[in-house]
């Protein structure tokens, strides 16, 4: 192949990508607006919240997520592009697929970003005596919550790992997740209280400390008394 037939065969490409942008037909998804409005209405209630919880805990974008979203609007856009009735069916298909897929990524990366909460939250608090929060009743709940999260994780992961459907994927995750969302307002709701606790353990320790040091000092000088009345009675 020589140049020019190189230089020939990227004109038409790109004169190819143009006429396909320029034969966009809106009028495809007529007959379709129910699965349209699902795919829509599933990245718009589900999905997007999903990473807004990513982002804001990790400060980044789940990139699992974002990769799947771009198969989504690719499909969007060949469904768009079709010249007939079982492509564009083909193309709406595979794009809700997609979402799907996406849908269950979104709820394993906020679920992931909560657990590392929790995992924080126990670490930070691991020398402070939580007991009396919320009457008693925080620790116990705590504890509890983050069981069952762990556990519906495990039973989403062995459905994932299983010949299953996406819904049924879909299902096992969003219940993971919630569980999880609910430790996570567990751990918020009572934070303030934690907190404190956290501060007076602290101020505590820092009087215990300076209360030993003192003793420490009254303990050595003591001793240097004892030690020279001892070498006084010497000389007398």
């Amino acid at each position: 192949m020589t140049m020019q037939d190189i230089s020939n065969r990227n004109n038409c490409d790109r004169d190819s990508a143009l006429d396909d942008r320029r034969i966009v037909n809106a009028r495809n998804w007529y007959g379709h607006e129910e699965q349209i409005n699902r795919i829509f209405s599933l990245y718009r209630d589900k999905i997007n919240p999903l990473i807004s919880v990513y982002n804001v805990l990790e400060n980044s974008f789940p990139i699992g997520v974002i990769n799947e979203l771009r198969d989504v609007f690719s499909h969007l856009t060949q469904s768009l592009l079709a010249d007939n009735e079982e492509t564009i069916d083909r193309h709406l298909d595979k794009a809700e697929r997609h979402l799907k897929r996406s849908s269950v990524d979104a709820f394993k990366y906020a679920s992931m970003a909560y657990s590392r909460v929790y995992d924080e939250f126990r670490e930070t608090y691991r020398n402070v005596d939580l007991s009396h929060v919320d009457n008693g009743e925080f620790l116990p709940r705590l504890t509890k919550l983050n069981a069952s999260a762990e556990q519906l994780m495990y039973k989403a992961k062995m459905i994932e790992s299983d010949i299953h459907s996406d819904e049924d994927m879909y299902i096992a995750y969003e219940a993971a997740f919630n569980c999880y969302a609910e430790l996570y307002e567990c751990i918020m709701d009572a934070l303030n209280a934690t907190e404190k606790i956290r501060l007076r353990a602290e101020e505590n320790q820092a009087v215990r400390k300076k209360e030993h040091r003192t003793d420490r000092l009254i303990g050595i000088l003591g001793i240097l008394v004892g030690i020279a009345g001892i070498v006084i009675g010497l000389f007398l």
